[in-house]
């Protein structure tokens, strides 16, 4: 049928737009009038039945997977509650064979026609009207029952007036927010051939939903705003750290961090760095992401460059230290900015009299909320025989950085552990394996964590917790993976050179609490990067926070921001180019 013109009843004569769109308007308010009678001499018959259950309906989408229904019971307003609904066929996408028809974007925006979908509304402005001779994507079928009356199409929502328009694309986003979502099927992908959104992984809405994300924000009161304590005050709900706060962010009271640590034997990294930062097994993106390197390899700024680009727009670099070869940056959401103290950093040498700084530490430190963090990276004395000179260095380290310099302090304690709640320590530690060489390799041809605990018997580092001798007061995760020292660069095979090194757990993420608990929920190494002689070693931890005092000097929302463009301006350049696609950091 053309768009454009149309036969008038048979006379031959054109009938133009506006004399269409009349016609249309009439035949639909006669098609309502005549729907909501029908309804009505229903509801009067259905009205004996005092014992007769509410009519149940099932609803077959085209586009779904076999198999999946749809329970809708009759009401006032028709109420659909799919299992899962395409998120792709409400990007403008016609997901129905039989819709041939243009639309317009008004249509688009107020109509979910185009798709194949009844809305449910139980707006009064709303008029529902029965669909007649046309050809639906959704079929309705009685559960209870059959009749064989087949008639019950979903109602067609139509545009009373133009006041209701915002109140359907409401309703509209309402639908489109409460259905879960799954994957297309391959013979309905709408995407061209090469298109990047082929291989992109989407989260469901039911996952959106539990990330306890508040909607909107909240209403302010000028009664609130006239207070003394609203920005600065001590921990009652009107201070920016205190519990309210708390309470919108983190109603569980709990946040999580990503930490991880690398020597990247002075080569740059691999170009894709996805694998290292955001791995399969992560279900939830953290709100911190704290990465520490040694004998870093690069610029410091490409390296803080390539990170964020692959981190995304969701997180902004807080704050970065660097000593001599060992670098040590702090990303976290962008939302929580505010909520944190003036980053402090420090640094100690191993090597005082050495211009070229290779072993050594260096600490950030700062409060979020009322919790105060502190994070240390640092490479210690190699060889297995130095055993005692590494614990020499762990001793050093904590009684000679002077942190924290800005916050307020009751008792400064000697060692820097003591001044903070959660205290992380990641970094290349040189503690060795202990044992023969072979007996090792002999061993990892099973691998396994039967295998992994056995040769950590012999691991120095946990040997000397034993002892009581260096990192007693710390926890770590479960060792599952192999040692991640040392690799020939570009294989997987331990050194096969002269030096002949015996494979050992050197790089290691250590954590303690002193209020509150912190849990490791995974501790992994990365097998898939060889350009080091190391693998990087990184760990998912969750914090319990908990309020705080508004007495501390606010970072009031600081981060680098020439970083934060320049990442942003290399993703649009990998979106703009189909052949960067396995490419996406630069």
């Amino acid at each position: 049928m053309d768009h454009h013109l149309l036969e008038d009843g048979g006379t031959g004569k054109k009938m133009g737009l506006a004399r269409l769109a009349k016609s249309c308007s009439s035949s639909s308010s006669m098609n309502s009038l005549s729907g909501v009678e029908k309804m009505k001499n229903k509801n009067d018959n259905n009205d004996v039945q005092e014992d007769r259950k509410p009519e149940e309906f099932s609803m077959d989408f085209h586009h779904s997977s076999p198999g999946s229904r749809v329970v809708v019971k009759q009401s006032g307003t028709v109420t659909l509650l799919p299992s899962k609904v395409n998120v792709v066929s409400y990007s403008g996408y016609q997901s129905c064979e039989n819709v041939n028809t243009r639309t317009s974007i008004n249509e688009n925006l107020c109509s979910f026609e185009s798709v194949g979908q009844s809305l449910p509304s139980g707006d009064p402005d709303f008029q529902l009207t029965p669909k007649e001779n046309t050809t639906s994507c959704v079929t309705l079928q009685s559960v209870e029952g059959d009749t064989g009356h087949h008639s019950h199409l979903p109602p067609q929502i139509k545009r009373s007036n133009s006041l209701t328009r915002l109140s359907e694309v409401i309703n509209q986003i309402h639908n489109l927010c409460m259905f879960p979502a799954q994957p297309i099927p391959a013979k309905e992908q709408y995407e061209p051939e090469g298109s990047l959104l082929q291989h992109c992984r989407s989260a469901s809405l039911d996952e959106l939903t539990s990330t306890q994300i508040v909607p909107g924000l909240p209403s302010l009161l000028p009664a609130d705003l006239k207070r003394r304590n609203y920005l600065f005050g001590g921990l009652g709900n009107g201070s920016l750290l205190g519990g309210k706060e708390l309470d919108r962010y983190f109603p569980n009271r709990n946040f999580t961090l990503f930490i991880a640590t690398w020597n990247m034997n002075g080569k740059e990294p691999p170009v894709n760095l996805e694998e290292f930062l955001l791995p399969e097994a992560m279900e939830r993106v953290p709100d911190f992401f704290v990465i520490g390197t040694q004998e870093s390899g690069g610029s410091r700024s490409e390296w803080e460059v390539r990170l964020q680009a692959t981190i995304g727009p969701s997180h902004v670099l807080f704050t970065s230290a660097v000593f001599g070869v060992l670098h040590l940056i702090v990303f976290m959401r962008r939302d929580l900015l505010w909520f944190c103290s003036v980053p402090e950093e420090d640094t100690y040498s191993l090597r005082p009299g050495i211009a070229y700084k290779t072993k050594g530490g260096v600490a950030i430190g700062f409060q979020f909320f009322g919790t105060r963090m502190l994070f240390i990276n640092s490479h210690l004395t190699a060889h297995e025989e130095k055993q005692a000179l590494r614990i020499q260095n762990f001793r050093n380290i904590c009684h000679s950085l002077e942190l924290p310099r800005l916050l307020p302090q009751k008792h400064k304690h000697k060692d820097v552990t003591h001044r903070y709640d959660c205290v992380f320590w990641l970094g290349d530690l040189n503690f060795r394996l202990a044992v023969d060489r072979d007996y090792v390799l002999g061993k990892l041809k099973k691998p396994g964590n039967d295998t992994y605990q056995h040769l950590l018997q012999w691991d120095q580092l946990s040997q000397a917790r034993n002892r009581g001798e260096a990192f007693s007061e710390f926890e770590e995760g479960p060792i599952t993976f192999a040692p991640t020292f040392k690799y020939d660069p570009g294989t997987d095979h331990y050194d096969t050179s002269s030096k002949q090194r015996v494979p050992s757990y050197t790089d290691r993420i250590l954590f303690k609490s002193s209020r509150g608990s912190v849990k490791c929920c995974s501790y992994d190494a990365c097998p898939l990067f060889r350009t080091s002689d190391h693998k990087p070693v990184s760990g998912m931890f969750q914090c319990q926070i908990r309020p705080g005092k508004d007495d501390v000097p606010f970072a009031a929302g600081i981060f680098n921001r020439d970083v934060y463009l320049e990442a942003i301006r290399r993703r649009k350049q990998f979106m703009r180019q189909p052949a960067l696609r396995n490419c996406p950091v630069q």
